[in-house]
């Protein structure tokens, strides 16, 4: 360190400058930007000491030169956000979480619902609240049978509850083996996941990369 503080002042800028330069051309889109001067066809065509001195000759260009390359990676990164935004399916998506956020304003904050009465789960006076779509598949992904299989389940439609404004949920839920193990009921416009387990089954603990697989499996079954 001190060897480097020992260095002339224009050497450090010049250090600070390409290594600025280096970390801005790790950037994925900028990367993209470098390499694609050649095609693949050209790539496939051209000898490969050709192509080696060509994207040599790129990297060192755009090392010296990588402010005036800056903006154009910046707007493309811009430009690619509101393509994004602009696309039906996101937006789709953003309105949904959005209706389902206003919903569970409302919505409790406790493992039953204030109110409900039955078992808790199976009675559809006694729902299981989640927070939201998500949140519900998450929560039927962690049930367990007592031989601690994991339970299969499908969604057979909405209902209304009498402890609950909002619609509930119901599925039929069966054991690995095809028994069935009941109709359970889940009122997913609420502020959190239960922690609490039907009689007869338990919850387990998922990582989040877990439950997305669960919820993507979930959306195609609907599908």
């Amino acid at each position: 360190m001190s060897s480097l503080l020992a260095l002339p002042v224009w050497q450090l800028v010049l250090i600070g400058y390409l290594v600025t330069g280096a970390i801005i051309m790790n950037i994925p889109r900028a990367r993209r930007e470098i390499f694609s001067i050649l095609t693949p066809e050209e790539i496939e065509s051209m000898p490969r000491w050709k192509v080696y001195s060509t994207f040599s000759v790129e990297l060192v260009v755009s090392l010296a030169l990588w402010p005036l390359f800056v903006k154009e990676w910046l707007f493309g990164i811009s430009t690619l956000l509101r393509e994004l935004q602009a696309d039906e399916g996101y937006q789709s998506m953003v309105a949904i979480n959005k209706a389902m956020a206003e919903l569970s304003i409302d919505g409790c904050d406790t493992d039953e619902i204030p109110g409900s009465n039955g078992d808790f789960g199976y009675d559809i006076s006694n729902p299981v609240p989640t927070q939201g779509i998500q949140g519900s598949t998450r929560y039927l992904g962690r049930l367990r049978a007592q031989d601690g299989t994991k339970v299969a389940y499908s969604r057979i439609g909405s209902f209304t509850s009498p402890v609950t404004s909002s619609l509930v949920d119901g599925y039929l839920i069966s054991h690995a083996d095809g028994t069935a193990l009941g109709t359970l009921y889940v009122a997913p416009y609420n502020k959190r996941n239960s922690t609490k387990a039907p009689e007869g089954l338990s919850l387990v603990l998922v990582s989040n990369s877990q439950a997305s697989a669960m919820f993507n499996r979930q959306e195609e079954t609907q599908k």
